[in-house]
């Protein structure tokens, strides 16, 4: 029986009708107790018998409890009714992707910022084991913020949960659902990993799969396969290679590199880790990437985490290797103890870059983001308490002293600060300041950054700014990414060509001597 106007629900109030789709009945309502409105998912009447259909609505719900991220849609609760259970979930405002793109081809920077979200997304879903299975545009809302929040993961399914490779009829999203046509596809044609068209097993690279060819239709107006009817569409997903021709020239070879692997047909070629799409879409959008960024792409505030090519792992593993041969030999058993750390966000507030951990183990601290505004946020690690430093807005790299009592930052205009965790104390100390480069904070309250690709240092309450390196054209060097020793007595940092030779180097200076 349908949901009607003014029926209640627990707390919750009907509204009026949303939607409808092969996975359920969606209805406005309003949640009488927290004063705010949500979403009321039902079973459509004719499948509210259907045990098969039963079961996968449940598993919907379960999933969906397990995942809190921004940029997907949350579970409040479930609720029973006379005529079976439905889910209490967030409302989402606004047109989902399929409508954004029934009205033509998305300029570039849209496509990729969004491109960027739901590779976030997917990444936080993935790594709780998670997949999707039916990622496509009608199942990804855009609110008027341009945020997007991906819904329905009605048909995933928990990796961890279920046996791998059984090859199983029940695994196949080409599943003959009672109550439905013969062949119904559970999921859409277009969108299929070959792997998935097939009916065989799927994992999470079948949600990479879904991804590029959702990046495709965005970037060109277009969806990848295309036919009369399905079993055209899926013919052509499991034979034909993707038109990459039709992508716009001017699109970064890095996006359209992208693309490629994520529409490999051959699984164990694909793009293995959806982290990687977001990482690339970083780069790119941020202009950090080899290759120019697409005309119109904005950069949103740089993210030092993300700047290095994969090459250069080399060298980050060069400079930790190193710290940990030239540090002092630790004395006590504490200081040689291995301290590991989860946060949890606070409420609406999404990772954007910078964690760091006070040397002395005791606060730690990263950039986040909360309505648009960067700020960083630290945690005494003695409290669950998570808050925000004031005045910190706008901050687009940061570091915590080794007390863990003040935050050093460089905003967007390039000026470094140092400020008190409470805020009772902001001073700017130097400008200008690369935000590539990288901050740190030594034991002798000296705070370490990047200008024309060398490396200075400036006392942390103020003073003369001195040269570490010489950078630049003296060696064709670009100095950046400074670590300093527990004790203060070396600066280790990396040296990348100027060149563009993919040269890079992991360096070391003695502060005590200068060598």
């Amino acid at each position: 029986m349908p949901l009607t106007p003014g029926m209640k629900i627990g707390a919750y109030e009907i509204r009026g009708t949303i939607g409808a789709g092969g996975m359920g009945e969606v209805y406005r309502a309003r949640d009488t107790k927290l004063d705010r409105d949500v979403a009321v998912k039902t079973l459509p009447e004719s499948f509210a018998s259907d045990p098969e259909r039963v079961s996968r609505f449940e598993r919907e719900a379960k999933v969906l409890a397990t995942l809190n991220h921004p940029h997907i849609a949350q579970v409040y609760a479930v609720e029973e009714t006379l005529n079976g259970s439905v889910i209490v979930m967030e409302l989402v405002e606004g047109d989902d992707l399929s409508t954004r793109l029934s009205r033509g081809v998305l300029p570039a920077a849209e496509a990729l910022a969004l491109a960027r979200q739901i590779a976030e997304a997917l990444e936080a879903a993935h790594e709780r084991g998670i997949v999707h299975r039916d990622l496509k545009p009608a199942n990804v809302k855009v609110t008027p913020e341009g945020n997007i929040k991906i819904l329905d993961f009605g048909l995933a399914k928990n990796v961890e949960t279920t046996a791998s490779g059984s090859g199983s009829i029940s695994e196949s999203p080409t599943l003959a659902a009672r109550g439905t046509a013969l062949g119904v596809i559970l999921g859409t044609a277009a969108y299929m990993a070959p792997e998935q068209a097939r009916g065989k097993p799927v994992d999470r690279r079948a949600d990479i799969w879904a991804f590029g060819a959702v990046l495709y239709e965005m970037l060109t107006g277009r969806r990848p396969f295309e036919g009369d009817d399905v079993t055209e569409v899926l013919a052509r997903v499991i034979e034909r290679e993707p038109d990459l021709d039709g992508i716009p020239k001017e699109t970064p070879v890095a996006i359209r590199h992208l693309v490629a692997r994520c529409l490999t047909k051959d699984p164990r070629q694909r793009l293995r880790d959806i982290g990687e799409a977001r990482v690339t879409l970083d780069d790119v959008i941020s202009g950090r990437h080899d290759d120019e960024a697409a005309p119109g792409v904005a950069a949103p505030g740089p993210s030092t985490g993300s700047r290095l090519l994969p090459w250069s792992l080399v060298a980050v593993l060069a400079v930790l290797s190193l710290y940990l041969l030239a540090r002092p030999v630790p004395t006590t058993a504490t200081r040689d103890a291995t301290l590991s750390v989860s946060l949890n966000l606070p409420p609406n507030v999404e990772f954007y870059s910078s964690h760091s951990l006070s040397s002395d183990g005791s606060v730690a601290s990263f950039i986040g983001v909360r309505e648009g505004v960067r700020q960083i946020y630290i945690r005494h690690l003695d409290s669950f308490e998570m808050t925000a430093v004031p005045g910190s807005e706008s901050a687009t790299v940061a570091t915590v002293s080794p007390d863990g009592s003040r935050v050093a930052f460089v905003n967007n205009d390039g000026l470094l600060f140092q400020a008190a965790v409470d805020g009772s104390v902001t001073q700017e100390l130097a400008s200008p300041v690369d935000i590539m480069a990288g901050l740190a904070w030594g034991p002798d309250d000296q705070i370490v950054f990047g200008r024309n690709d060398q490396l200075f240092r400036v006392p942390a309450q103020g003073g003369a700014v001195e040269a570490l390196t010489s950078g630049g054209p003296n060696d064709r060097m670009r100095h950046e990414r400074p670590v300093i020793s527990t004790d203060g007595s070396f600066l280790y940092y990396q040296a990348i060509s100027l060149a563009n030779d993919r040269t890079i180097e992991a360096r070391s200076i003695d502060l005590k001597t200068e060598t």
